[in-house]
């Protein structure tokens, strides 16, 4: 009782402290059209015009600072002070119009004709990123599509050599060049010297450099040979229009500032919304070691580096964090990397466009998370040129109610949903992955692999995978790589996909103890529904296997099988169930979908799918409706049920 009295006694004390911190806090006002530093700030009317006025004030727990909307900041917002539970440090927006913006740009004037179609303008500095009326140009590069070759192998990683290399020795010294150093991976080094067809890096790549991977150079002068490219040296801009256009009719900006949003080290409680950051050659928001932090309807644009970047090491075990309801996009790297931040929230941001054009691509990933204890839910991804969601490290994290298409756009090994290294008690809950396609631009493959809806890689465990959407993705519907154990894959439909679910041994009985339930295969053009490889001295079970409906329009030998020590075989399901013993409940039929080949994998009143399912724990479809709404649980995502209205919303 003692103890509880005191508990009580010190909650009331600190909900007081923060009624008192409320009561003495400021509102303060930024106006960057009619606004004056020497105001005080405390009014609309008497409000600062600067971000620097705002950096260089000291804030306390539980005060606002509002920018005006429709307004422009050339500046970045850094963020010194910490709130108070209860009482957090707000920046936000006031007025009408368009989100307040912080650029990183500047617009860029003076230009005058240089040769041809190429003009010329002197700069304070130099600048990173250039943008011809908000789109982002890029930098001149060899060659203008594509890649060049490398030549051979280098173990030590620093030397690219190709026999496309003809330039005389010296051409590409100080040049940068971009190395495609694995399938899911590029990097950019600068070229410390060239001679004999080789480039010397400045540093050594993260990875490797493989003969038949491709590469190429930019920022190099003499290659201003097309339309949209830029090059900036010793302080000074050169830009190729296109013919007849002339830079002075358009609004041309360049970069120099790093980050829109930079927090200090250790903030804590701050909420940032209704904010538009855009430009910046760094992350839009960058923070690390922060707790309690909320970043809410920001429209992040055209960052050099990631959209939103938040690091807490070691991890916090302390406080929590949203983000939430932000837009990101044309990022050339990650649209939201959250490192080492237990207790999170990251739900109903919007992230298209990341690195996405072929001529300058990169590997960027549109949500990447490390932490235990993280809800990604309700986010919409699209056009991102790497993986959607890569749940990295952590335990109890969920992944729900995401679409995820056209990932994948630069790449080709990893998925829309991708899960590396240690991930414990994840869910993956009624996601819709769809289009997933990849590419083998830059490297030695014909064909892309490992182009995957979800891929379990490395290693998770105790992983659901349930009532998702899968549908036209080049590989495999659900792929589980490697090694992984007690892994659960149930009630989803994989749709046109290059195979429905792949289990692929590495180790003797690397794979175990996995349950697939209730799922739908739908192959199309003779492709496989299920593929299981064994390692050739396993001898546990990988999965216990019933309850799935196959079909294929094209042939009935959907299931591909390799037992251990054997050849491949091509097997109809009940050859399967003869051969292994499972299958129990499973069916060979059209599964009379809705409409499939439009994205609608909802069950016809004549569907074989109908009450054929097994009790799996699930207690919710995809439209969140009770299962069973029968007699017994569906095949599939959805349950049908006459009583429900068309079976929809």
């Amino acid at each position: 009782m003692k103890s509880r009295s005191m508990a009580g006694w010190l909650a009331a004390v600190l909900l007081a402290c923060s009624w008192a911190v409320a009561a003495q806090a400021e509102t303060y006002y930024v106006d960057a059209g009619e606004g004056a530093d020497s105001a005080d700030g405390r009014s609309a009317q008497s409000a600062w015009r600067t971000v620097a006025k705002v950096n260089a004030t000291p804030l306390s727990s539980g005060d606002t600072v509002l920018f005006r909307r429709g307004r422009v900041w050339r500046e970045g917002l850094v963020i010194r002070a910490s709130g108070a539970p209860g009482a957090p440090v707000t920046y936000a927006a006031y007025g009408d119009g368009a989100p307040p913006e912080l650029n990183g740009a500047d617009p860029v004037s003076g230009w005058r004709l240089r040769s041809g179609d190429v003009y010329q303008a002197d700069l304070p500095a130099n600048v990173s990123q250039v943008f011809l009326d908000g789109t982002r140009l890029i930098r001149a590069r060899w060659p203008n599509e594509g890649w060049a070759p490398i030549s051979a192998e280098d173990t030590n990683g620093v030397s690219v050599h190709s026999e496309s290399l003809t330039q005389p020795d010296g051409y590409w010294t100080g040049a940068r060049a971009v190395i495609k150093t694995a399938n899911f991976a590029l990097e950019g080094h600068r070229v410390q010297e060239y001679a004999a067809g080789a480039l010397l890096l400045e540093r050594k790549v993260g990875r490797w450099i493989r003969k038949g991977y491709g590469f190429y150079l930019e920022g190099k002068l003499e290659e201003l040979d097309a339309p949209g490219e830029w090059v900036c040296q010793d302080g000074r801009l050169y830009l190729h229009m296109a013919p007849g256009e002339h830079p002075a009719k358009h609004v041309i900006e360049g970069t120099r500032r790093h980050t829109g949003v930079a927090f200090a080290t250790d903030n804590r409680h701050i909420i940032v919304r209704d904010l538009a950051i855009a430009h910046f050659n760094g992350a839009g928001v960058r923070g690390e070691n922060v707790q309690d932090i909320r970043l809410e309807s920001l429209d992040i644009k055209g960052s050099g580096g990631c959209g939103i970047a938040m690091q807490s090491e070691p991890r916090n075990s302390h406080g929590e964090w949203v983000i939430r309801d932000n837009r990101v996009r044309e990022a050339m790297n990650d649209g939201i990397r959250i490192a080492g931040c237990n207790r999170g929230e990251i739900s109903g941001n919007t992230i298209t466009e990341l690195a996405s054009d072929p001529r300058a691509p990169g590997s960027s990933i549109a949500i990447i998370f490390k932490g235990d204890d993280v809800c990604v839910t309700s986010n919409t991804i699209d056009r991102v040129c790497g993986v959607g969601i890569f749940a990295h490290t952590g335990k109890n994290c969920t992944i729900s109610h995401n679409t995820i298409t056209r990932a994948m756009l630069q790449n080709h090994d990893g998925g829309g949903i991708y899960l590396g290294w240690t991930q414990e008690n994840l869910c993956i809950l009624h996601n819709t992955v769809s289009d997933i396609e990849g590419t083998v631009a830059g490297t030695p493959y014909k064909y892309p692999w490992s182009i995957t809806g979800i891929y379990l890689d490395a290693g998770p465990c105790d992983t659901t995978v349930a009532g998702n959407l899968v549908s036209n993705c080049r590989g495999d519907g659900c792929f589980v790589h490697m090694h992984g154990h007690h892994n659960t894959i149930i009630n989803n439909v994989f749709y046109g996909n290059g195979c429905g679910i792949n289990l692929a041994e590495k180790r003797p009985d690397a794979i175990h103890d996995h349950i697939i339930r209730n799922n739908i295969l739908y192959a199309d053009k003779g492709r496989c529904t299920l593929r299981l490889k064994r390692h050739e001295e396993s001898k546990a079970p990988m999965a216990v296997y019933d309850h799935n409906l196959h079909f294929c329009p094209a042939t009935n030998a959907v299931i591909r099988y390799r037992a251990p020590g054997q050849a491949e075989q091509r097997l109809t399901v009940s050859e399967w169930q003869a051969v292994s013993g499972q299958a129990h409940g499973s069916l060979f039929a059209d599964p009379r979908l809705a409409d499939a080949p439009n994205g609608d994998f909802r069950l016809q009143p004549d569907s074989p799918c109908i009450d054929a399912g097994t009790d799996t724990g699930l207690k919710h479809d995809f439209l969140d409706y009770p299962i069973p709404s029968g007699a017994a649980p569906d095949i599939g995502a959805f349950e049908f049920s006459s009583a429900l209205p068309a079976n929809g919303r």
